[in-house]
């Protein structure tokens, strides 16, 4: 589709490349091919050594690539005056990198003609980077947001004083924007409410080829399988989960039970024989594959209290694999998540939100022996894909956040099979 002048050309400045690194990666490659050739340039921020290149499709974007530096403190001896000291040279040599960052993005930005910015608030260059570049060239700012800043905090491991500034820097650059996209209900009614800033709902949706049929029963045979898919944010739940299975011996329904994962990494510890399926890394569309060969798929979220905003506010990605699969899913999530006001509205599966053993079995024993139940929450899951987590969807999404018209967009594309959703 050729570029037209009723369409403003962007800047997406992004510490995510858009590509095959988790689902954020894939959100921003597939909004990437929606926006017409020629109307959309990225800065693009990313760790030393990481290998700068985008998908084959995305070839013809212009880049201008940064990295990444001075953001962690890392190991410092001589003890107070030593980490002091190593903190307030850090700082500044933060500061620093961050202004010839900021230089050299706005001559980029004016080279190509941005005339709006959507930044990616995902880390602390790219936060601390995106007011002031709005700024400096007087242009609209559009921000994505799929982690609350205060979890990011938490989870990259600042220090209070980094911390503070790296939240502030959100805010100021969520309270710039015309438009937000956000990853949750919990969160789009947060951030409106604080920060008034429009929010708009984006979240992955797959084509109908990707999809399997839902199930009505479990499969034949002496085993049941239970999956797991992506990386491990929930590690409360997931011990819970291992506790639970060790109670009944490894046995639900009368049969035998194999836990399959597929995701990077996986910290397990077993007290007994145990039966386990690591498959380790998968295309999305093996991801897919792998889940609907399962008999039932096991969705945690975190019920420490020290990941209260990822909870409440955010939202699992991985969903949209896990209902493509068309089996039914056993949610595990805390009472006040966000993943259980999205059941409530939406019903997904059965839904557990205790850590208590019996309770955890006991659930997952009664959607395996429970042939309604069974194929009623499978049904569950297929309707809410069609509801929030197609491409159409995703589509029409893209297109309001960054205030074009959806005819405005390209051609109906695929979302790319090319990683496994985190």
């Amino acid at each position: 589709m050729s570029s037209s002048p009723s369409v403003p050309k962007f800047l997406l400045l992004s510490g995510t490349p858009p590509g095959p690194q988790g689902v954020g990666g894939i959100i921003l490659q597939e909004l990437c091919r929606l926006y017409p050739d020629g109307k959309l340039a990225a800065s693009l921020l990313v760790p030393p050594g990481w290998k700068q290149t985008l998908p084959e499709d995305l070839a013809h974007l212009p880049v201008q690539w940064g990295t990444t530096q001075f953001e962690h403190l890392g190991q410092v001896r001589f003890g107070k005056a030593g980490k002091l000291g190593a903190w307030i040279l850090k700082q500044n040599r933060f500061k620093s990198h961050v202004h010839t960052l900021l230089e050299e993005t706005c001559e980029f930005a004016r080279n190509q003609n941005i005339e709006k910015i959507l930044a990616v608030l995902d880390g602390p260059t790219s936060i601390s980077m995106a007011a002031p570049l709005a700024e400096k060239l007087k242009l609209p700012l559009i921000t994505l947001v799929w982690d609350d800043v205060r979890q990011l905090v938490k989870s990259t491991l600042l220090d209070r004083w980094t911390g503070r500034r790296m939240v502030e820097g959100c805010e100021q650059a969520l309270r710039l924007s015309e438009r937000c996209a956000i990853i949750s209900e919990p969160m789009k009614r947060h951030y409106e409410k604080n920060y008034n800033v429009s929010g708009t709902i984006l979240r992955l949706g797959l084509a109908p080829a990707f999809l399997q049929p839902p199930t009505t029963h479990p499969h034949e045979g002496d085993v049941v399988r239970i999956g797991y898919a992506g990386s491990m944010n929930a590690d409360d739940a997931f011990q819970a989960l291992l506790r639970a299975l060790d109670t009944r011996r490894w046995k639900l329904a009368g049969k035998n039970v194999i836990l399959r994962l597929l995701g990077p990494r996986f910290d397990m510890r077993a007290s007994q024989p145990v039966g386990m399926e690591f498959l380790g890394w998968r295309s999305l569309e093996d991801t897919i594959q792998a889940l609907a060969e399962t008999d039932v798929t096991y969705l945690p979220q975190p019920f420490d209290r020290h990941y209260v905003e990822l909870t409440t506010l955010s939202f699992p990605t991985k969903l949209t694999t896990y209902l493509a699969a068309g089996r039914p899913i056993l949610l595990h999530t805390p009472a006040g998540s966000s993943l259980e006001e999205f059941h409530r509205d939406c019903p997904l599966g059965v839904w557990c939100d205790s850590l208590e053993e019996k309770a955890l079995a006991g659930k997952l024993e009664e959607l395996l022996t429970d042939s309604n139940l069974y194929s009623q929450a499978a049904a569950w899951g297929r309707a809410a894909l069609e509801r929030e987590f197609t491409a159409e969807v995703f589509r029409s999404r893209v297109a309001a956040l960054l205030g074009v018209e959806p005819e405005a967009l390209k051609g109906d594309r695929l979302p790319s099979a090319v990683t496994l959703a985190t």
